[in-house]
């Protein structure tokens, strides 16, 4: 992957929470994109935490071609980077983990229920992914038949 020892040889920041090249985002109407194919200013579908109702939100920030060494995939059907976070039920609440902290039987919020978490498995693979923010904080992505709430916004560790 030439382009990939490229981007990384140049020093792209690499530590962004990102998802997966050909991930599907929620568009505003309920379409189905490509994460790689949007651009800022494009509205998508964001979950309100506050009220648990959808709602549209624009796209304030992306990088795209940002490459990664490894990425995990959760039950087989969402690719996802180690410092993403996503919405999951912990003591009855809802809360944003990075995918790195999650355990096989945790439960992920998904719009239509709750998904149990059955698989987790570190790809030792490189592979492009897609950093975006939105307006919201958060966005909604299909990842089989469910869909998932991921943090849209950079969060530093300190």
């Amino acid at each position: 992957m030439d382009e990939y020892k490229f981007h990384h040889e140049k020093g792209c920041d690499v530590k962004k929470a990102s998802l997966l090249h050909d991930s599907l985002v929620v568009g505003k109407n309920g379409n189905l994109v490509k994460i790689q194919d949007l651009v800022v200013g494009d509205a998508i579908q964001s979950l309100d935490i506050n009220n648990n109702r959808i709602i549209n939100t624009k796209i304030t920030k992306i990088v795209k071609n940002n490459p990664r060494t490894y990425y995990y995939s959760i039950n087989q059907r969402l690719f996802i980077t180690n410092d993403h976070h996503i919405l999951v039920l912990k003591e009855n609440q809802s809360k944003w983990i990075k995918v790195e902290n999650l355990k096989t039987g945790d439960i992920i919020k998904s719009l239509k229920d709750h998904i149990k978490i059955m698989t987790l498995e570190r790809i030792e693979k490189p592979a492009f992914t897609v950093y975006m923010e939105t307006e919201s904080g958060n966005f909604v992505i299909k990842a089989g038949d469910n869909y998932y709430v991921a943090k849209s916004q950079y969060m530093p560790l300190f």
